[in-house]
């Protein structure tokens, strides 16, 4: 059966749910029963929001979930630093989440918050109340090309990206969220407010995408985003909310988050997406990717192994081999026991462990890496051994 409106409607004449006003038909009480609205907020239920999302084809929060650009979000991956270990240098805190330090003195750690979350949190270590014009502090990320590329940023077709996080400072005021490039040449810089001392809030920011620079595609840094504590003039934008000319994180009216011991500065649950859409505060923990997406997501810059098994060539050298998986962002560098020692297990227990801390690269490419271990006493040629699970080797790709 058709559902057409009569041709020639008088004015006033009603239609089913709808009213002719004498240039279009409109719904009677400005709503009919089963209307979603655009001009207003609504309330749904569970069910009804579900179904408008499926008749208008809107992507669900795990669709949103892994289209964000960013690395460890949440900050629940922590491979190299057990949490509640502070940095007090420029480092990295956790995956994904490198904290500089240019002048002031801080100290940044990764702290539990409960129900499995984990929170950022900067300390100041000696307070400086007067900044000087290259004083520098800031937790950032470096977001790879590959996973940016999309937005087309550089051409004429640049779409915006959006930031959702929360917040709790110990400082009043106004803070600074930036993008930058791999060039430091372009520069967006945001601002949010912090209402409340140390009360965590949702905030939420978008960037539009930027027609000009040259913006990174590859396996390079492409946007860098920056959460900014505390900057001097030279890292200063004229204004905020747009795009300019040169390397900076933060406006004039940044708060100085340094000022005084009792200055806290934290950061959690963080999304980076494309497009003008965040989710509200309420979803925003459902828009978390799960542990273990993020674990092997992480895992492409950095990561220990002790996957590690190779043949004695002489009696005091052998050669090892380990496939990355998942493959690495780049030939990864910083191959390396560190402090301790490796210690290598004969295959058939006939030779005592050994450890050494001679170690060359022989071949290291995204999928696959070969060592040669040196120094060690009485190895039987031709031999299988393998890497003790006490001693990993570090494998570093990061941006």
């Amino acid at each position: 059966m058709a559902f057409d409106f009569p041709a020639t409607p008088s004015v006033g004449q009603v239609f089913g749910n709808y009213i002719w006003d004498g240039e279009k038909w409109k719904l009677q009480g400005g709503q009919a029963l089963g209307a979603v609205r655009y001009d207003t907020p609504q309330i749904l239920s569970a069910g009804q929001q579900t179904q408008a999302r499926h008749n208008i084809a809107a992507p669900g929060l795990d669709a949103l979930a892994y289209s964000g650009l960013q690395i460890n979000g949440n900050c629940c991956v922590s491979q190299e630093r057990t949490p509640g270990t502070a940095v007090i240098a420029t480092g990295y805190i956790c995956d994904g989440w490198q904290q500089y330090i240019g002048g002031p003195v801080v100290s940044s750690l990764l702290y539990g918050a409960g129900n499995s979350e984990y929170i950022i949190e900067t300390s100041v270590t000696t307070a400086k109340p007067s900044l000087a014009a290259s004083d520098l502090v800031l937790i950032h990320q470096n977001i790879e090309g590959y996973r940016t590329a999309r937005l087309a940023w550089g051409g004429a077709n640049a779409q915006p990206l959006t930031i959702g996080f929360w917040s709790s400072h110990n400082r009043l005021g106004v803070y600074c969220v930036s993008a930058r490039n791999n060039a430091v040449t372009r520069s967006y810089v945001a601002t949010y407010t912090q209402a409340v001392a140390d009360v965590f809030q949702y905030n939420v920011v978008t960037i539009p995408g930027d027609t000009t620079g040259t913006w990174e595609a590859g396996i390079n840094c492409s946007i860098s985003i920056t959460f900014c504590m505390a900057a001097g003039t030279t890292f200063q934008a004229a204004s905020a909310n747009t795009w300019s000319a040169g390397n900076f994180v933060a406006v004039a009216a940044q708060v100085n988050g340094v000022a005084t011991t009792s200055d806290k500065h934290r950061i959690f649950r963080v999304v980076v997406l494309p497009g003008i859409e965040a989710p509200t505060a309420a979803q925003s923990p459902l828009i978390m990717r799960p542990y273990g997406e993020e674990l092997l997501t992480c895992q492409r810059y950095w990561r220990k192994t002790s996957d590690l098994s190779g043949i004695a060539f002489s009696t005091t050298s052998l050669r090892m081999f380990t496939r990355h998986a998942p493959v690495m962002r780049a030939a990864p560098t910083g191959l390396t026991p560190g402090s301790t020692a490796v210690t290598i297990m004969d295959v058939y227990a006939t030779n005592p462990a050994q450890s050494s801390l001679s170690m060359g690269v022989n071949v290291s490419n995204t999928d696959m890496s070969i060592w040669d271990f040196a120094n060690f006493t009485g190895l039987t040629v031709g031999r299988l051994y393998y890497l003790s699970t006490n001693t990993p080797i570090t494998l570093d790709a990061r941006l």
